[in-house]
C-alpha cells in the first residue's frame, strides 16, 4: 500500500511541474560555470507596473519584492489541503491507516514538508538578482505556452567577439500534459526572476521568451559570466544526440506547445 502511495504522490507532482523542476531541473545549477537548464517560475500581477511601452522589462536595479511564484503556490496548495471528516474517513480510506488519527497525522507530516519547501521557494524566488517583468501595454490578450508551471526562456549573453549566445538551454518535457497557455489579458503583468551574476567577466545579456508564434526578446542589460558559460555540460550533449528536438536554444518557435489552436474565447471576446 505505502508503494501505491509512493507512485500516487509522484504522479502528483509530476503533474504540478515540481517533479519537472526537480527530478529533471536542478534548481542549484543556477550559478553553475557552464551553460544551464533554465526555469522560470512566474507570478501574475493584476496592474502595470512600470510606464513603459516595452513587453519585456530587464533592469538590473528591479530586485524581486514578495515574489510568489507559480512554484511556491503549487507548494502551499499541496500544505493546505483539508483533512475529510471521520465518516468520510470510515467510508472510503480506512484501509490506508490503522487509525482516524494516524490519518490525520500523515496528513499534517505531508502538510509540513509542502509547508517548509514553499517557504524555501520563496526565499530562493527572493535572493535572485533581478526581477523581469512581461507587461500587457496593448488592447488584446497575449498568449505565452508554460511547461510545468515555468514561462519557456532562456538567456543570451555576449561573447568575446561581441556576437550573441545562450548561455542556457530549454529542456522540452515529453509529456503532452506538461504544457498549457497561460494568458495575459490587457493592462496586466507577469514577474519572473533570473540571476545575471553567474561569473567575473562582464557582458551584456537578453532574454528570449518563447510566445504562442513568435519568440520574445526583451532589451539588453549588464552581466556577469564564467569562461565557460556557452559550454554545454556533458548531460544535456549526450540528450542532444538522443533526441534533437528534447533541447533548445529557443532560437525558433517550438511548435506544438499551444493548448489553443484556435483564439480562446477570452481573445475572442476583447477584440469583438
Amino acid at each position: 500500500m505505502k508503494k501505491i502511495q509512493l507512485i500516487l504522490l509522484l504522479a502528483i507532482i509530476s503533474l504540478t511541474g515540481y517533479g519537472q523542476m526537480n527530478f529533471y531541473c536542478d534548481r542549484n545549477e543556477t550559478k553553475s560555470d557552464s551553460m544551464t537548464r533554465a526555469w522560470y517560475p512566474y507570478q501574475i500581477v493584476d496592474s502595470i507596473v512600470f510606464d513603459e511601452k516595452n513587453l519585456i522589462i530587464a533592469d538590473i536595479n528591479n530586485k524581486p519584492t514578495n515574489f510568489i511564484s507559480s512554484e511556491e503556490q503549487i507548494k502551499r496548495s499541496l500544505a493546505s489541503v483539508e483533512s475529510h471528516s471521520k465518516d468520510f474517513f470510515e467510508k472510503y480510506e480506512s484501509d490506508e491507516f490503522d487509525s482516524y488519527e494516524a490519518y490525520l497525522k500523515d496528513l499534517n507530516e505531508k502538510s509540513t514538508f509542502w509547508d517548509s519547501l514553499a517557504v524555501l521557494e520563496h526565499q530562493y524566488s527572493n535572493s535572485m538578482d533581478m526581477a523581469v517583468w512581461i507587461q500587457n501595454q496593448t488592447n488584446d490578450t497575449i498568449l505565452f505556452p508554460i511547461q510545468d508551471g515555468s514561462l519557456i526562456g532562456v538567456i543570451e549573453a555576449n561573447d568575446k567577439n561581441g556576437n550573441w549566445k545562450p548561455i542556457q538551454y530549454w529542456w522540452f518535457s515529453w509529456c503532452g500534459n506538461s504544457y498549457e497557455d497561460l494568458i495575459l489579458p490587457p493592462k496586466k503583468s507577469i514577474q519572473i526572476g533570473l540571476n545575471n551574476r553567474l561569473g567575473k567577466v562582464d557582458t551584456k545579456m537578453r532574454l528570449r521568451i518563447h510566445g504562442r508564434d513568435t519568440i520574445y526578446l526583451s532589451n539588453e542589460f549588464l552581466g556577469k559570466i564564467s569562461n565557460n558559460a556557452f559550454t554545454l555540460n556533458n548531460r544535456a550533449k549526450k540528450e542532444m544526440l538522443e533526441d534533437k528536438e528534447r533541447i533548445s536554444f529557443l532560437d525558433s518557435i517550438h511548435h506544438g506547445l499551444t493548448v489553443f489552436p484556435d483564439p480562446p474565447e477570452i481573445i475572442i471576446k476583447n477584440e469583438e
